[in-house]
């Protein structure tokens, strides 16, 4: 993850600021190795985008109270400064893409996914 520095200014901050923050501690944590390591269906859309961008997409979305899968289209106006600050390694996923693999990764849980994560 790339160095950013952090100074005390009069500028005012952006709502995704925070994400640095949510980003450095994912990246301390083994949660995007494990979630590379699970195995996926072939079959799915966007193989190049891997399980841990997908989590990093949402849980970057979840952190600005954004739970809508909709929502992830904000993030394509500015992608290299999600990607730099959440620590996404290929791209960003579309909507399709990560309601697609969000309710994939709760049937292949073997959890109901009696909700399919409707938006909000």
């Amino acid at each position: 993850m790339k160095k950013i520095i952090v100074e005390v200014s009069n500028e005012r901050l952006i709502t995704p600021s925070s994400l640095l923050l949510v980003g450095g501690a994912l990246g301390k944590s083994d949660l995007v190795e494990r979630a590379n390591s699970t195995k996926i269906d072939n079959k799915r859309s966007q193989p190049q985008i891997k399980n841990g961008d997908i989590l990093l997409t949402y849980i970057g979305l979840l952190c600005q109270g954004k739970p809508s899968f909709e929502a992830v289209r904000e993030l394509h106006a500015d992608p290299d400064y999600y990607k730099a600050f959440l620590g996404i390694s290929y791209a960003i996923p579309s909507a399709e893409n990560l309601r697609q693999r969000m309710i994939w990764s709760e049937s292949a849980q073997g959890r109901d996914p009696c909700c399919e994560c409707h938006d909000v």
